[in-house]
């Protein structure tokens, strides 16, 4: 397991099959907070990211 700094992106979902939705253009903006995020092996979730966008 890795932590992180991250900010959640409202707009960004996870679709009905529990995907994630297409990958936001970076830079994106948001105003939430910046909170400590865990990140896990792939194979160890049902979701998996592989790349993240980034913000401003």
């Amino acid at each position: 397991m890795l932590t992180a700094k991250g900010k959640v992106i409202p707009t960004w979902k996870v679709d009905q099959y529990g995907l994630t939705d297409t990958l936001p253009q970076s830079p994106v903006s948001v105003n939430t907070k910046t909170e400590t995020i865990e990140l896990i092996p792939m194979g160890a979730a049902r979701l998996r990211i592989s790349s993240f966008p980034v913000v401003n």
